[in-house]
C-alpha cells in the first residue's frame, strides 16, 4: 500500500509504502505489516507463484520475490530486456523456475527466453 504523507510543520510531501500480509483461519482474519528495505515501487506487471514465492515486475529492472514462508521481500535484477511496463515481456513458470518471455515488437519474428536458476543468488 502506498500513501502521500505530509509533515505539516516544515510542508512536505512524502511517499510512504507499507506491505501486509493478510492471515486467514477459519475463524478470524488478521493484517501484519512486514518490513523492506528499499525505495518505494509501484506494482506494475502481474504476479506468478513458483514454489512457495510470489514473483512480481516493478519497473524497468527489478522483479520482486515474496518468500511466503519466511514473509520476505528480495529484488532481483531482472534480465536486460526485460521491462514490467510493457506489453512485450512477461513472467511465466518454466519448469519450476522463474522465467522472463521477451520481444521487441509484434512484427518481431525474435523472442527471448531467460530463466532464473538460483533465486537466492540471482543466477
Amino acid at each position: 500500500m502506498m500513501f502521500l504523507k505530509c509533515d505539516d510543520g516544515h510542508r512536505q510531501y512524502v511517499i510512504e509504502q507499507e506491505h501486509l500480509v493478510l492471515s486467514l483461519t477459519s475463524h478470524s482474519s488478521s493484517w501484519r505489516k512486514i518490513e523492506i528495505s528499499g525505495d518505494p515501487y509501484s506494482y506494475l506487471e502481474g504476479g506468478i507463484c513458483i514454489n512457495g514465492a510470489i514473483y512480481y515486475g516493478v519497473g524497468h529492472t527489478k522483479i520482486a520475490r515474496f518468500d511466503i514462508r519466511f514473509e520476505k521481500i528480495m529484488f532481483i535484477q531482472a534480465p536486460e530486456d526485460y521491462n514490467a511496463i510493457s506489453s512485450y515481456s512477461t513472467l511465466t513458470n518454466y519448469k519450476g523456475k522463474l522465467a522472463c518471455v521477451s520481444y521487441d515488437s509484434y512484427c518481431e519474428s525474435k523472442m527471448r527466453l531467460w530463466i532464473l536458476q538460483d533465486a537466492e543468488k540471482e543466477e
